[in-house]
């Protein structure tokens, strides 16, 4: 593989662990697959995907933060998560604030549901789609990498909302990874984040919370643009709704691009046409295996559609 990028240059980056801190992966091990493959191929930045990012700075070039949100809707009807959306930042802090300009941050954000792990896991909604990135992403993030596999096709929700969430930021790209960012409020419900680049502006404000919220913002005053809503923002006090991320522009960014509003009701329509159609074909279940024998233990995952095979295998397994 190493070849082939040497030769074709086909390649953005080298990907040499997922969650090493799972896999019980030495940071020294991983540093040694680092040195040897920068040696060899100098052009292609190495990138890890974990959770633990400190532990293995001196590892990669770039690094994607996955703190998933796992949502799920109990059966009092609560929903919550397994991380607060008001700690998706501190993630992408392991690394921003080494202020190491030889390392990138960015973030994996949660597009399916953790059916294996539990009865009560759903898919997140578009708005936790929203609020967990931007959430992550004002505290420096460079990079989104929407980890879904065949899942991001089993809703909506995953495909509309992924395309609603990459558009914005491509529209918003220069201002994101050149902008000087400056926090303006910050607490356990809310944070404001003001970037700028030239003579662009632009804040972020992030409701972390299932409720409304009414903030205020110093250093925010004049007109602004509201991104993907199509209208116009004044003063320095802004409602929320619950997890809402505001966005507002002092120049327009969002031209030619459906506005929030509109995605949302695209969303809604086409999971009402999927849950009322015949055709289940979509919807995948998780079967855990066990597999024991005297020299180990092993889990084997096995993702299958609705079929003949995968209710056998349900059958038989679980």
């Amino acid at each position: 593989g190493m070849d082939l990028m040497l030769q074709e240059r086909t390649g953005i980056a080298c990907h040499i662990a997922d969650e090493p801190e799972c896999a019980g992966f030495s940071p020294i091990y991983l540093r040694n697959v680092y040195e040897y493959i920068t040696d060899r191929d100098p052009y292609h930045v190495i990138n890890i995907a974990s959770r633990s990012c400190k532990g293995f700075v001196e590892c990669a070039d770039w690094f994607e933060t996955h703190p998933y949100i796992m949502p799920e809707t109990l059966e009092d009807g609560r929903r919550v998560y397994s991380r607060p959306m008001n700690t998706m930042g501190g993630y992408v802090d392991d690394i921003v604030k080494l202020n190491r300009p030889d390392k990138c941050a960015g973030f994996i954000s949660s597009l399916y549901s953790y059916e294996g792990m539990s009865r009560c896991a759903d898919y997140p909604t578009f708005d936790e789609m929203i609020c967990h990135i931007w959430a992550a992403m004002i505290h420096g993030g460079k990079t989104i990498h929407p980890y879904g596999c065949g899942d991001m096709n089993d809703r909506p929700v995953g495909t509309e909302g992924t395309r609603y969430i990459f558009s914005s930021f491509e529209a918003l790209e220069d201002i994101v990874l050149m902008g000087k960012r400056t926090v303006l409020y910050r607490t356990q419900e809310a944070e404001a984040v003001l970037y700028e680049h030239g003579d662009e502006k632009m804040f972020v404000l992030v409701n972390f919370t299932q409720a409304p919220q009414t903030v205020t913002v110093d250093g925010i005053c004049g007109t602004w643009h509201s991104f993907r809503h199509n209208q116009t923002l004044t003063g320095n006090t802004f409602t929320l709704q619950p997890l809402e991320v505001l966005i507002g522009t002092n120049t327009v960014k969002d031209a030619g691009l459906p506005t929030y509003e509109q995605t949302k009701a695209l969303i809604d329509e086409m999971e009402a046409k999927r849950v009322a159609g015949s055709s289940k074909l979509l919807k995948l279940f998780f079967c855990f295996i066990a597999v024991n024998s005297a020299l180990n233990y092993c889990k084997l995952c096995v993702i299958c559609g609705n079929t003949i095979f995968g209710k056998i295998l349900y059958r038989l397994f679980l």
